[in-house]
């Protein structure tokens, strides 16, 4: 999986997020052929819905009706280099703005693997964590501040 270099934060920032929330993935009861699984972001717009680059893709009312769902979730690795990326566990998914959506719905999460080619990890819910401490800040590359 290719990222965006010097994207990274600190690994005890990471661990300091995800800890309260658990460090351990929660068990798939999936053989790991079906785990592995990936699809392309056009097949989920073609036969779910939905726009094909937003990580919440608001879903037509006309696919809606054919399969009831309107709870999905993308996250490209390449600029959410903490997303989920094995079903079952947890990972972070940062915003930029104050007014950063907080909800307790539960999304069907996918997270793109390789160009085209992105993985079902499973049922999400967001919860908030704390935002960069002012020294975290300080540490990133200036291309992320």
């Amino acid at each position: 999986m290719k990222t965006i270099k010097n994207l990274e934060i600190s690994l005890d920032s990471i661990h300091d997020r995800l800890k309260p929330y658990g460090l351990d993935g929660l068990p798939i009861g999936l053989d790991p052929e079906m785990q592995q699984t990936m699809v392309s972001r056009q097949f989920m717009s073609d036969v779910y819905g939905g726009n094909s680059i937003v990580v919440f893709p608001k879903i037509g009312e006309e696919k809606f009706a054919i399969h009831g769902m309107d709870d999905f979730m993308y996250l490209n690795a390449k600029y959410h280099t903490y997303a989920p990326q094995l079903p079952g566990r947890n990972g972070l998914f940062f915003h930029t703005s104050i007014n950063a959506r907080h909800t307790d719905e539960v999304n069907r999460l996918f997270t793109r693997i390789e160009p085209s080619k992105w993985l079902y990890v499973g049922m999400y819910v967001e919860l908030p964590c704390p935002c960069l401490s002012k020294d975290e800040w300080h540490t990133l590359p200036l291309q992320v501040k």
